[in-house]
């Protein structure tokens, strides 16, 4: 029963994903006074293959996580995948879906785990920040750029506090898979070269979901 309530809600916020982002896209740059992107970016086959995504991840959560808890995380799924949609479009991640995900994460903490899990909340603030702050440190040195954009590092600030820890280590692991993963697809099919740059929403979602299941399957 819980897999089909997953199921149904995937379908029928799934379909209206791309709707939510364009509505997105198109505010992000009529504020930055930026030419609104043509639909065509994106082929039909990958859209389908975002929405088969936002219905499968809701099966799951639904059929292996407590009701209260896969009703939060399927907000998520739905966030992510809508924020990584905007992403691939402009190549911005809006500060007002990080402040949805923050405020939606601060709430998540607050009745899954009570107000001393934030504890966990600034652990993880700090080994995030340390961490993206140090790699875009490197960066800087080797290529005399940061290679950390802001809005990622924002990004990945408020999923710290939405896990705490070690949900945070569990994100970490999975933005590493799905970076490396990232870049062997680019490097094999030849679309990306050494030293490019790419838009890091996907794969900091990728990872911030992906934390969510840890548990269940290691």
């Amino acid at each position: 029963m819980k897999g089909i309530i997953g199921a149904v809600l995937g379908l029928l916020i799934g379909l209206f994903i791309f709707k939510i982002s364009d509505k997105i896209i198109r505010y992000k740059c009529g504020k930055l006074d930026k030419e609104v992107p043509k639909p065509d970016i994106m082929s039909k086959m990958l859209k389908n293959i975002f929405i088969l995504v936002h219905i499968s991840l809701y099966i799951a959560t639904y059929l292996i996580m407590p009701l209260t808890k896969a009703i939060f995380v399927g907000l998520f799924i739905t966030i992510a995948v809508v924020g990584t949609i905007v992403d691939v479009y402009i190549h911005i991640i809006p500060n007002e879906t990080v402040l949805f995900l923050l405020g939606t994460g601060v709430v998540y903490r607050i009745i899954t785990g009570g107000m001393s899990s934030f504890k966990g909340s600034l652990l993880g603030l700090l080994l995030v920040t340390g961490l993206f702050l140090g790699t875009g440190a490197i960066v800087y040195l080797m290529k005399g750029t940061i290679g950390v954009g802001a809005g990622d590092l924002k990004l990945a600030m408020a999923i710290s506090i939405a896990l705490g820890y070690p949900g945070t280590l569990y994100f970490l692991f999975g933005l590493a898979g799905a970076i490396l993963g990232y870049l062997a697809m680019g490097y094999m099919s030849r679309t990306l070269v050494f030293g490019a740059s790419f838009p890091m929403a996907g794969q900091i979602m990728a990872g911030f979901i992906a934390a969510f299941f840890f548990p269940y399957v290691v």
